[in-house]
Formats: C-alpha cells, structure tokens, sequence
C-alpha cells in the first residue's frame, strides 16, 4: 500500500474512531491528515516499519523487548510513576498547544476513563496530555530497559527514562525537542502516528517562527507543504508493541495519537551525533543573535526559555566531554564546540541574567 493510500486509511479511522469523540480535534486531524495525502501523493515519501528503516530522521533500533530484562511496560507501572513523581507532571493542552503544571492528575484520569466509555467531549474542552512522566523504582523502572546501546560508549551520555501518556485525539504539532539531543524512544501502547522531517538547514530556517508563537493548525498544513524530507512511521499495540528508535538531533516531529498512548524515552547526546551538533549550533546561534533577538512583539519570557534551553545544551554537552576515558581528539573537539557556543551565547545570557556554566 503506498503511503498516500495509507493516510487516506488513517484519515478514516481518525474520523471514525476515538478521536471523533472530540469534534475540534477530529476537524483538525483530519485536514492535517488529508494535507499529509496531498504530499505524499505527488513524492515519494518513506513509511518506516520493521522491514523499511532507511531513514534520515531516526535510526530504528528493533524490539526494545530484547533488551528488557524486568517487567512488560504497563498503565500500572506507569500509576506508581504518577503517585512517585517527586516534582510535578506536565500537562500538555490540545486546545491551545501549551503545557501546564496545574493540572491534577485525578483530572487527567477521569478524562481518560470518559474517553474509554465512549464519551463526547465538550467543544470547548482539552484533551490532556501527561510528558516527561519520570520512572521511579516502583514503576517503569521495573522494566529495567537496557540502554547498553549508549551507555557502553565513553563518548555519550543518556538520560534517565521518562513517559508520555497521550489520550485519543491528542495531536502534538510540528515542534523539536531539547535542542541538539538526540531522543531514544520504546512505543509500548497504542496506535500513533509519527510525522517526521530532517532537521535540515533549509527545514530548521521554516520553523523559526513556529519557536516564537505557538504553533496552530494554519502554520502546522503550510508547514506539510513547505518543509522537506517527510517521513512517517504509524505504531500499533498489536504490531509495534516496544517497537524502538532515536530520533536524531532537532529533528523536526508530529504526532497524532489514534488512541491511549504511551511512549518513553531518554535524551541521547553522543559523539556520533557531532557534525550534524556543530552545524545546529551555528544555526541555533545566528537565529537567536540575529533574528530572534530583534522581534520586539515576541514573548520575552519565551525568548529567554530559548536562551536557557541553549545554555543548559552546552552544560548537558560538557558533561559527555568530562566522561572518563573518552578519546582525546574527541574530547578536544566537543570542548570547542562548546566555546564557541557559550562564546555566541554570551550577550544573550548576559541580558536574561543567565549563568553560563
């Protein structure tokens, strides 16, 4: 099945299944979807799977069950999470696009119950979303995932594993994570697609101003028109069950989840990942001094959220550089990358009163 028939399927399911329980979110994934056709019927677009991994987005790992030496990743694992958590979830807004610490997690599980029953939502109501769930002794660190891959390396450094629980109709727009990481993830549960594009330096230019406003459903299909590369991988419980794969640095993503569900994953910074760091720096550094800087409308509060954002990447960074018996010839090179970050960093922090190490 090509891909533009594929999506014509899923625009199907989106319409018919749980996602129309809310009407604003069954509206707007649709037309993302029926925009997603209209691509990949005039290119040739990769779909992702098992077999197919050919990808400039990600690098696709396999069945993280082989790795998994505790537990199967369950909602129970994932309750004890929530009631362990020793700083509070946040909660992402499908209205609005924002994320919130201010939810209760009751309130996020009585939406989850109403939406299992079958239940219509209210226009004016948000579908929850729960990132960043942090795996504690008692929960989803019981699978006990390893993370040999990375954590063997001297030149790499991963982070603990965390969770993001997605109700049915969620739909996280084109955005990029922690910038210059590269994302490990295991889907364990749920139907998701997953719309990626390479974080290329034409690409990342399309997504400036995306960083600056919240992104909507307008900027999100010029967006699929605009942006190069598309690629999509669509996850199921029953076929993709700990289906695993990284994310390489900045690339850029979409997500619509078709039911409940969840994936987890760790922040990767690893040598490997070095040119396409170094060039996303000097991107990341041209765009904040001479674009962002000057936009005087822009949120300051946002702005400096940018800023802070690149500073803690050179800390994260410095931590790979100071792992013992790491390559000198590598550990030369990482130290100047981050020089030169904190270097063209510098007015900019001095602004927001941000310390740079």
């Amino acid at each position: 099945m090509s891909a533009s028939k594929l999506l014509m399927h899923l625009a199907h399911l989106w319409i018919n299944g749980p996602p129309s329980l809310s009407s604003v979110q069954r509206e707007k994934g649709e037309k993302i979807l029926q925009a997603l056709g209209k691509k990949a019927a005039h290119s040739n677009v990769p779909w992702l799977t098992w077999k197919n991994t050919q990808s400039s987005t990600c690098v696709v790992l396999g069945s993280a069950k082989l790795v998994r030496e505790g537990e199967e990743p369950s909602t129970l694992l994932l309750l004890r999470d929530f009631q362990g958590a020793s700083a509070p979830i946040m909660f992402g807004d499908s209205l609005t696009g924002r994320f919130f610490e201010d939810v209760e997690w009751p309130d996020f599980l009585d939406q989850r119950d109403r939406l299992g029953k079958g239940r219509r939502l209210k226009n004016s109501e948000s579908i929850f979303s729960a990132i960043d769930i942090p795996s504690t002794d008692k929960g989803f660190a019981r699978c006990r995932y390893s993370l040999a891959l990375f954590e063997g390396k001297k030149d790499c450094t991963v982070a603990p594993l965390s969770t993001a629980w997605t109700l049915p109709g969620y739909i996280t727009l084109p955005h990029m994570d922690d910038p210059i990481t590269g994302l490990y993830t295991i889907h364990w549960k749920g139907g998701k697609l997953w719309v990626l594009w390479p974080a290329t330096q034409e690409n990342m230019k399309k997504m400036e101003d995306i960083r600056l406003h919240m992104p909507n459903l307008d900027a999100t299909l010029s967006l699929i028109e605009t942006l190069e590369g598309l690629e999509f991988m669509f996850l199921t419980q029953d076929e993709y069950m700990e289906f695993s794969f990284y994310l390489l640095p900045n690339t850029i993503h979409a997500c619509l989840s078709f039911t409940e569900c969840c994936h987890s994953g760790s922040y990767v910074r690893s040598f490997e990942f070095i040119s396409q760091v170094q060039s996303i720096i000097d991107w990341e550094l041209e765009w904040i001094n001479m674009t962002m800087d000057p936009i005087l409308f822009a949120d300051c509060d946002l702005k400096e959220r940018i800023v802070q954002d690149f500073v803690n990447a050179m800390w994260d960074w410095e931590q790979v550089e100071k792992n013992k018996g790491i390559h000198a010839n590598k550990r030369r090179i990482i130290q100047e990358m981050i020089c030169r970050g904190r270097e063209g960093i510098k007015k900019q922090a001095l602004l927001y009163k941000i310390s740079l190490t």
